[in-house]
């Protein structure tokens, strides 16, 4: 369908950007050769913090506070994985 809204004997396109769909990048791959698939910013931050949030897991400790026992990881996770995300 690019091809299609490009003038005749226009420059193709050098960058193609995509949120990684595999097909996507399948076409632009053999339909444009001298074009690069590259990945967009904002699924890649999408991508990056979801398996941050599932794979950096705080040890949880348990902590005696006025006679009842808490478990204390919600904040330490919370602040883990903002100190990635903004590394």
């Amino acid at each position: 369908m690019l091809l299609k809204f490009l003038e005749p004997n226009s420059d193709m396109p050098k960058v193609v950007m995509t949120d990684r769909d595999t097909s996507m990048m399948n076409v632009v791959a053999n339909v444009l050769p001298d074009s690069s698939a590259i990945l967009c910013y904002f699924h890649v931050g999408k991508n990056v913090r979801a398996r941050i949030v599932t794979d950096c897991k705080v040890k949880q400790n348990d902590v005696v506070v006025d006679g009842q026992k808490k478990i204390v990881d919600e904040a330490k996770h919370s602040m883990l994985v903002n100190t990635i995300f903004d590394a």
